[in-house]
């Protein structure tokens, strides 16, 4: 029978241990090593003991050893295989030193919503280590470095290895458009730390996440409100409820590094109605250009259908909501009034007319005077139904009890009214009498002029020495002899009268002297005296004026 050659393969493991200026070798107890062969079935393990020793006689082959376990601190070492074959007639031994732990720190931004990669550059780290309360600090190329930062996409690699430890990932500036983090993140090189391998060495790469900056819209929704105090109105502003609005993305709508789309350009990105108080907010709206639309308001109130533009810009990377504000206010739907007062015998325009103004509850709301154009125009009255009264009538005409009624409307049209005045009128009742014998006298010619000296009447006495002449209109007036009768004197004075009540019947009456004729007799003259009548102007309801003038005898 064939011996099976076998060969003793002992092990020692240590580690290095500094202190101060001083390195120290120290014996690594209970290290496994687990062994594999060729076809990678394991064989067996072994384990140190106190002095960091382990061995066993091993048979033919070539047998791969894998550190299981490390002392905290240290680095295990890369699998090594042992061969064992007919040369092999010594006792193999292996000193094993374990390297202090050291690995690359690679920090990966990451957008707290999607998930994403941050690729954005230049965002800013510190490292701190909690074991000795110190930021960490690397030499390279000439330069110290304590802070790192991100490359353009989004990723960051310490210069140098960072010994084992507990560690702080301190986030000095964030990307932009997202909030700094400002609890840091803890991180561990160590035994159970997980490691990526490269040529380069360990890495350990943590995941540091940010959250976007949001930003939201306030409305605050004011509508005008009627008020009415002391017979007159106003307009004042009021929180306005049930107005709404929606928003829409004015551009494409991406985060911060460009690589995720939330909204397309013109999608409706949110609805929103105010309260009672006029007051309105959206949801949290990722950073961006919008605009406003107002789709729905009170009914007596004119929608603004405008967009109004607006844009949600991060002012820093430590305020997480972003606020813009939009007040508006809502006009009430109004019409416009013309006005217009009326002779209603000529239909000519009434100046200084006083009106008065109610609404359907009886509320009066405006007092105003005709122009000279007899207009009163209101450009600003809210839509609804109203009703106009006279309450001082323009001189010389009657005061009328005729409500107007009106409704504004809003169309746009301008609501026309109108009301027509009695022009007072009165009567004049004109008398010719003979001054001394009382008789009237027919065909005297009078003419009758207003202040003006507009002649307005030209007529003759009738056989009763009487003109009537009714439909005078209100004013001052006066009267002159034309023309006498056959046999009297000419008056060349003016007799006044005034037209003051409408219906009232004014008297007025003239008296003329006859002339004056001489008859010639032996040594006596005797002179008879015609006498020739003055005027006697009576006004009725008034009192009597007479005026007479009589030729002196000779």
């Amino acid at each position: 029978v064939e011996k099976v050659i076998k060969n003793y393969v002992s092990i020692l493991k240590q580690y290095e241990q500094v202190d101060g200026n001083t390195t120290f070798l120290n014996a690594e107890k209970g290290i496994t090593f687990e062994i594999y062969y060729p076809n990678g079935n394991k064989y067996g393990e072994i384990t140190t003991d106190k002095n960091g020793y382990a061995s066993l006689n091993l048979p033919y082959g070539v047998w791969k050893f894998h550190q299981v376990n490390t002392t905290t601190g240290y680095e295990k070492i890369y699998d090594f295989y042992i061969t064992v074959n007919e040369t092999s007639e010594k006792e193999q031994y292996y000193n094993i030193l374990n390297n202090t732990l050291y690995a690359y720190l690679q920090v990966i931004k990451v957008d707290s919503e999607t998930g994403k990669t941050i690729a954005i550059a230049n965002t800013t780290f510190k490292i701190f280590n909690t074991d000795t309360n110190q930021y960490v600090s690397q030499y390279v190329g000439g330069k110290v470095y304590s802070e790192f930062k991100t490359d353009e996409n989004g990723k960051m690699i310490t210069y140098l290895k960072l010994p084992a430890g507990n560690y702080k990932l301190i986030e000095v500036s964030a990307p932009n458009g997202y909030l700094k983090d400002k609890d840091g993140l803890k991180f561990t090189i160590g035994n159970d730390t997980h490691y990526s391998y490269t040529t380069y060495g360990a890495f350990i790469t943590v995941t540091y996440k940010n959250t976007p900056i949001k930003g939201q819209l306030e409305i605050k929704k004011t509508g005008e409100n009627l008020v009415i105090k002391d017979g007159k109105y106003t307009y004042k502003d009021k929180k306005l409820s049930g107005v709404t609005f929606e928003i829409y993305a004015e551009e494409d709508i991406k985060s911060a590094d460009g690589n995720h789309l939330y909204y397309e350009k013109g999608t409706k990105v949110d609805t929103i109605t105010t309260d009672k108080n006029g007051y309105a907010i959206s949801k949290k709206l990722p950073l961006g250009k919008y605009y406003l639309i107002e789709v729905k308001t009170q009914d007596e109130y004119v929608l603004d259908s405008n967009k109004h533009y607006f844009e949600l810009k991060e002012v820093n990377d430590e305020t997480p909501i972003v606020f813009e504000s939009y007040s508006n206010l809502n006009y009430l739907k109004k019409g416009t009034l013309e006005f217009t007062k009326k002779d209603l015998v000529n239909g000519d325009v009434i100046p200084n007319t006083i009106v008065e103004i109610y609404n359907e509850n009886n509320e009066l709301i405006f007092t105003g005077k005709t122009d000279k154009d007899g207009k009163v125009i209101i450009t600003d009255l809210k839509v609804g139904k109203y009703y106009i009264i006279e309450k001082e009538a323009a001189t010389g005409y009657t005061i009328t009890d005729e409500k107007i009624y009106f409704e504004l409307k809003e169309n746009g049209e301008i609501t026309k009214a109108e009301m027509k005045d009695k022009p007072i009128t009165g009567t004049l009742e004109f008398t010719k009498t003979d001054v001394s014998t009382g008789e009237p006298l027919p065909n005297t010619l009078i003419e009758i002029y207003n202040e003006k000296d507009e002649l307005i009447f030209s007529g003759r006495t009738d056989e009763s020495g009487k003109i009537t002449i009714p439909e005078i209109r209100y004013g001052k007036y006066y009267i002159l002899e034309k023309e006498a009768p056959e046999g009297y004197t000419l008056n060349p004075e003016r007799m006044y009268f005034e037209i003051l009540e409408d219906g009232k019947v004014v008297k007025a009456t003239m008296t003329d002297e006859k002339v004056v004729i001489e008859v010639p007799s032996t040594g006596i003259t005797d002179t008879h005296i015609i006498e020739i009548a003055g005027a006697l102007l009576t006004l009725g309801g008034i009192g009597v004026i007479v005026y007479v003038k009589k030729k002196k005898q000779k």
